[in-house]
């Protein structure tokens, strides 16, 4: 026999969370400083964006010869070189994908 999916149930269980009052106080923290901080972190997060685009343009035009092994696809255009910049920031990866 085939058992319906009942996964929709447990996103359902999830909004019990809304009624604890602990909860929603830490919700509402967070929300405040959110708020209260919004113009700081608006430019906080365009300045990122700028010097994401900035280092990763050097990045590309500085890139390895394209003979390079296990350097293929990493430097191909400007947005990869973003997204592997991004990678490498956050330690997730390196340049070869290792």
């Amino acid at each position: 026999y085939k058992l319906p999916n009942l996964q929709f149930v447990r996103v359902i269980r999830l909004f019990r969370l809304f009624k604890s009052n602990s909860v929603m106080g830490s919700v509402d923290v967070i929300a405040r400083v959110l708020y209260f901080n919004r113009e700081i972190l608006c430019v906080a997060f365009m300045i990122d964006m700028i010097l994401i685009l900035l280092m990763s343009t050097v990045l590309y035009y500085m890139a390895p010869p394209p003979d390079t092994p296990g350097l293929e696809d990493d430097f191909e255009s400007i947005p990869a070189t973003m997204y592997l910049s991004v990678m490498m920031l956050t330690g997730q990866g390196q340049p070869g994908g290792q």
